[in-house]
């Protein structure tokens, strides 16, 4: 089996189980129900992202063109499958998490399609995708398995859902080991290194982003801090897919590796500080 295969069926396992956290009538109907909340977290993961990346990577950091693909890519990519967990840690609207995650992921084979290739055009990039195949082939691999997900749990639930999520995370960091075993002639330490204050400076600003859309759209804190984490945490899986996919012979794995790293260790950053500040009140 092809590593490319192996993280497609990764990504439809994910897809799978992330569809049946709602029944498709509720999926429907939440899909179709348009509130600040929901428009706030589109403004600053759909949009916002995207745009101040390619801003930043352009104009302010000097990336190079792959670094600044591997970047788009990733500021395109939907909510994290982790979001959830860091946010019921802090109190957060855990069922908004859910909810924007699905809808989210079924809106990115559009928009993951579209922005990529407008990005493309605009680089002047040599790389080239065709738009209605880059949608059939992430409908393939993310909204069917969501929408089957979401239909099979009207009538069966798994009876140990935090075990299956164990092993999809299991499944993730096995597709990383593979990954670097495989590619670990592309990895360059020295480009790592350079690359990271970047990627350190760029996940700050994903996250003052986040705190910017919670102060215009005036959330409630539950609320507020749902969207500060889904702006930051991003499906790595999906990342590994297409950038394997658009550039197999690159040293993005590691790169992803590093992002993951960096958005937990940011996600437990804001968990610490976040009861630091509830014990402080009650004292």
């Amino acid at each position: 089996m092809s590593y490319q295969i192996f993280l497609a069926i990764l990504v439809i396992v994910v897809m799978f189980f992330i569809g049946m956290s709602l029944s498709i009538t509720t999926l429907v109907r939440e899909f179709f129900l348009i509130d600040k909340k929901f428009l706030a977290i589109c403004l600053s993961q759909i949009l916002s992202l995207p745009i101040i990346t390619y801003l930043l990577t352009e104009y302010v950091f000097s990336t190079g063109s792959d670094f600044q693909l591997f970047m788009m890519i990733l500021s395109l990519a939907p909510g994290a499958v982790t979001s959830t967990f860091f946010i019921k840690l802090i109190n957060g609207n855990a069922y908004l998490s859910i909810k924007v995650s699905l809808i989210i992921s079924l809106l990115s084979v559009v928009t993951i399609p579209l922005f990529l290739k407008t990005f493309l055009q605009i680089a002047d990039s040599n790389i080239s995708i065709s738009l209605t195949r880059s949608i059939f082939q992430l409908v393939i691999v993310i909204a069917v398995p969501i929408l089957a997900g979401s239909i099979i749990s009207v009538y069966w639930r798994p009876p140990r859902e935090k075990t299956i999520r164990l092993m999809i995370v299991l499944g993730i960091i096995v597709a990383y080991i593979v990954g670097i075993m495989e590619k670990y002639h592309l990895l360059e330490i020295n480009y790592l290194i350079l690359k990271l204050p970047v990627m350190a400076a760029l996940i700050f600003i994903y996250v003052c982003i986040g705190m910017l859309v919670v102060y215009l759209f005036q959330l409630i804190t539950m609320d507020a801090k749902t969207v500060v984490i889904e702006t930051f945490m991003q499906n790595t899986p999906i990342v590994l897919l297409i950038t394997n996919f658009l550039i197999p012979a690159s040293p993005f794995i590691i790169l992803v590796l590093t992002w993951t790293t960096m958005q937990i260790m940011m996600a437990v950053g804001i968990y610490y500080f976040y009861h630091y500040f509830s014990k402080k009140n009650q004292t």
